[in-house]
């Protein structure tokens, strides 16, 4: 309980700090995403499909010349993890965790995401994602993690921007 009140009161912090000197309201929206994520066999040993289902409440923040300065995401997902060859399935979910980007000119500079970001159990393992993370984005795309608190196997398995290779977090509880 101790540790859910706390990453509560991170997200909320985040996404009531608006910089001081805003004086137009953020922009919301509300996106939903279908991103299937699969490999061949590459990083399991056996074929994975990671298959997300995001549902993201957004609100962007403009300067004056109409770049984004900030952007602040609420995304919840519910979502499946397959293993091709077998068969077997196993949820990914509840997920719900606040994502905060910010820039520089327009760029997206570093990236904070608080809350539960993968949530698997399958009776008989667990594969959490939890906690906090914040990385930079350098201008060539690659992520770089510079601070974390809680279980982050599948950030740390994203080796910098390669996303398929966070597959490779799942294959303990897929074998």
């Amino acid at each position: 309980m101790r540790i859910r009140t706390t990453l509560l009161a991170i997200a909320s912090t985040l996404l009531l700090a608006a910089p001081a000197a805003a004086a137009d309201p953020p922009v919301k929206d509300h996106v939903e995403v279908h991103n299937p994520l699969r490999d061949t066999g590459e990083h399991c040993g056996f074929p994975v499909l990671w298959d997300i289902h995001m549902s993201v409440d957004r609100w962007r923040w403009y300067d004056d010349a109409g770049r984004v300065t900030r952007e602040v995401q609420h995304v919840t997902e519910d979502n499946t993890v397959h293993n091709l060859e077998s068969g077997k399935v196993v949820r990914d979910g509840p997920v719900n965790f606040v994502r905060r980007h910010e820039y520089d000119n327009g760029v997206r500079v570093r990236t904070t995401d608080v809350g539960v970001m993968v949530n698997v159990r399958d009776g008989r393992e667990r594969l959490l994602d939890a906690g906090m993370v914040q990385y930079r984005v350098h201008p060539n795309g690659v992520w770089e993690i510079f601070r974390s608190v809680g279980p982050h196997p599948v950030f740390e398995a994203l080796d910098g921007n390669t996303f398929p290779a966070s597959l490779t977090a799942f294959c303990g509880v897929l074998d």
